[in-house]
């Protein structure tokens, strides 16, 4: 589905996970939304150059287990990280501002949490911990 969004770009979708399947109890089109979401945004943040990384991993704290999603990009950053969260919030010329707060109501609805920072060397980092 991102295919149209990289056609004609110098952006490069990294995939990254040191395991081979995951079964987590979650609604597949919600989370398929999220992912989408964070990365049309970094595309967008982007514009026509860059890296999108996406990484998967298992997290084991103390007899609980998670699944972390990490987005990065190398991109400009989060101008205002505390605000991206928020209805109506945007700093794009279009969109509605929606984008972000939707992505992080079905992450709530999941039981799971998401932050977002600037990363020290440029861009920005979004990390989902999923319950599974």
């Amino acid at each position: 589905e991102l295919e149209h969004d990289f056609m004609g770009t110098n952006i490069e979708l990294k995939l990254t996970t040191e395991t081979t399947k995951i079964i987590i109890n979650h609604d597949p089109d919600g989370i398929k939304q999220v992912l989408i979401n964070l990365i049309q945004n970094a595309a967008q943040a982007m514009e026509n150059d860059g890296i999108i990384s996406v990484r998967i991993d298992v997290i084991s704290n103390w007899n609980r287990h998670f699944v972390q999603i990490s987005v990065t990009d190398n991109g400009p950053g989060i101008s205002e990280p505390y605000k991206i969260f928020e209805p109506f919030y945007t700093t794009k010329t279009s969109g509605s501002g929606l984008g972000l707060a939707v992505t992080r109501q079905i992450i709530i609805k999941h039981g799971g949490k998401i932050t977002a920072k600037n990363r020290d060397n440029a861009g920005a980092e979004f990390k989902i911990s999923l319950p599974f």
